[in-house]
């Protein structure tokens, strides 16, 4: 066994892998510190049309999806055979579940829907990361179609 001393270790690149790995789980436990230190500060961004938000406003919408449906779950999948070696675009899938436990508000319509207590199932949407050589998310991305408020708001109204 290798030992390897604590300023190699700070030194090697980090694992861009394991940094997605972290944001979805630091996403799905609510771990803020977590997700503090894996966003960068200044230059995160979210886009999943129509929603382009930075770092704050990411974090917000989160605070607010979780306060609807707490056991939000992302069920995500990096596909590592699509990674290119030492590549800063870390490509994923997502397919959330959850159970609408709290009030939501539609970020469409505005309209508010009180709780259904009904699991909901997303579609699988693609996305991909951008992460710098230091290890903060810069970039996360919907590519192509994603799911929208529609398929939240058919599946809790649904009789």
């Amino acid at each position: 066994m290798m030992n390897f001393s604590r300023e190699f270790l700070a030194r090697r690149e980090p694992s861009y892998v394991g940094i997605i790995e972290d944001f979805f789980k630091a996403l799905d436990e609510d771990d803020f510190e977590t997700l503090d230190d894996l966003m960068d500060e200044k230059d995160f961004s979210y886009f999943s049309w129509p929603l382009h938000l930075n770092r704050d406003g990411f974090l917000n919408h989160h605070r607010s999806i979780k306060s609807s449906f707490p056991d939000w779950a992302h069920n995500h999948a990096v596909n590592e055979e699509q990674l290119l070696h030492n590549s800063i675009h870390v490509p994923a899938s997502i397919k959330v579940t959850a159970t609408h436990k709290g009030e939501w508000s539609c970020p469409n319509t505005k309209q508010r829907h009180k709780p259904t207590n009904r699991r909901i199932e997303l579609p699988e949407e693609f996305v991909r990361f951008i992460v710098t050589k230091n290890g903060t998310i810069t970039k996360y991305e919907v590519i192509g179609k994603s799911s929208n408020s529609s398929h939240i708001v058919n599946q809790i109204t649904e009789k």
